[in-house]
């Protein structure tokens, strides 16, 4: 398991963490904040997982991701 991407969205409320982790074999991984003491939290998701806002931002994202992997991703999201 590789990492290929990682998609850093802005962050919530001005100072939390919204990043996604993409590896080549599919995996998905969410590091995130949720507050002062709940920071750097690490989840292995399924594209399901992901909220419709965060998928359109990391689609409109895209074109940061290697070329290779933007159809694999994209596939990836929408299935």
């Amino acid at each position: 398991m590789k990492s290929i991407w990682l998609c850093e969205l802005p962050m919530k409320k001005g100072q939390w963490d919204n990043n996604y982790r993409f590896y080549d074999d599919g995996t998905i991984v969410h590091e995130y904040d949720l507050s002062v003491k709940k920071y750097n939290l690490v989840s292995k998701i399924q594209p399901s997982e992901i909220e419709d806002q965060d998928k359109m931002a990391i689609l409109e994202r895209i074109n940061e991701c290697p070329t290779e992997w933007q159809t694999f991703i994209t596939n990836l999201l929408k299935d």
